[in-house]
């Protein structure tokens, strides 16, 4: 009898052990967990309560921001192992945030908007970091290096994706505006690379300028032939490639010359873009002061209808630079 009451004790006291031992595991990898993420429970939490996709990628440019705060702080003080964790945290919760958008696009939601934002934040990260890499210790440094080409790649990532929502927009006219949004920031990404020797970079940068900028200008093609009004796109097409072509003499000069070639293909593009916009630009304000004075002569729109919807010039339209002022839009 006090046999079995002495086994079941011990039973008893080896499950309770056991499971002890169980739950500090679990609780050990959670922190395993954490620590490799550099994120804590609560900020995965706040990601994931978020209602929909659009705020959960909010949410995660907001703790991304946090943490790119806290890698500089980190590495100004020389605190090595915090600055590398806030990288690692800055890393997770700009993977999260590029999920979300992501996932959102293949759902058919339209996220440009915030696709945009990450790309703009990732690109300021990228140049405050530069800054900090001049003056943090020495054991700081390689943090710093991670955190820019984390922060790099994410820019890239978010130029792609912007570049995929680009192609499901609804109507010519927003595809056209947000290609060129897109060729705008891959103008940039390839000035960019290049300034700090990255030439296969600023090439691939380079590529996918020309294939954004055409396909922005094709889109203006098509939204025109299908009536609809493209004079502010055009406008703005006319004024960016005038920077663009800025941007990639710059990024040419800095590589070698057996990196010209994607380069060269960007610029000639930007310089025949610039001249299609402009031209085509002064197509449709005739077409529109035609239709005006048909109206105002027959009261009618007959007469200025099929010229209007005619095709206009595409991307390989005009052989030498525009350099007029193209009027009325703001480049963005």
């Amino acid at each position: 009898m006090a046999t079995g009451k002495m086994t079941r004790r011990l039973l008893s006291f080896l499950l309770v052990a056991g499971l002890a031992t169980s739950l500090s595991f679990a609780q050990e990898e959670e922190v395993a967990l954490e620590a490799q993420e550099g994120l804590t429970t609560a900020e995965l939490n706040a990601i994931d309560s978020q209602g929909n996709l659009k705020k959960r990628a909010n949410k995660a440019m907001e703790i991304a921001n946090k943490k790119m705060k806290e890698v500089r702080k980190n590495a100004r003080a020389g605190d090595a192992v915090a600055a590398e964790n806030a990288v690692k945290g800055f890393e997770a919760s700009l993977d999260h945030a590029m999920n979300s958008l992501e996932e959102g696009e293949e759902l058919g939601a339209d996220l440009s908007s915030t696709i945009l934002k990450v790309s703009d934040a990732t690109l300021k990260h990228e140049a405050s970091l530069a800054k900090v890499l001049e003056r943090v210790p020495e054991q700081a440094i390689p943090h710093i290096e991670h955190a820019l080409e984390v922060s790099r790649m994410g820019h890239d990532r978010a130029l792609d994706a912007l570049e995929a929502a680009a192609a499901r927009q609804q109507t010519p006219g927003q595809q056209a505006e947000t290609f060129l949004k897109a060729a705008n920031r891959r103008a940039v990404q390839a000035q960019n690379a290049s300034a700090r020797g990255d030439d296969a970079g600023a090439q691939r940068a380079a590529e996918s300028y020309t294939q954004a900028l055409n396909s922005s200008l094709r889109a203006a093609n098509q939204a025109h032939s299908e009536g609809q009004n493209i004079e502010v796109v055009l406008s703005r097409v006319a004024n960016a490639t005038l920077r663009h072509e800025s941007a990639l003499e710059d990024a040419m000069g800095r590589v070698p010359e057996e990196a010209h070639a994607s380069l060269q293909r960007a610029l000639e593009a930007s310089q025949k873009g610039n001249q299609t916009a402009v031209d085509n630009l002064e197509r449709v304000q005739q077409q529109r002061m035609a239709r005006q004075g048909a109206y105002g002569a027959g009261g009618s729109r007959r007469g200025g209808t099929s010229a209007a919807r005619g095709s206009i010039g595409g991307p390989g339209v005009g052989g030498s630079v525009g350099r007029g002022a193209a009027g009325g839009g703001r480049p963005r």
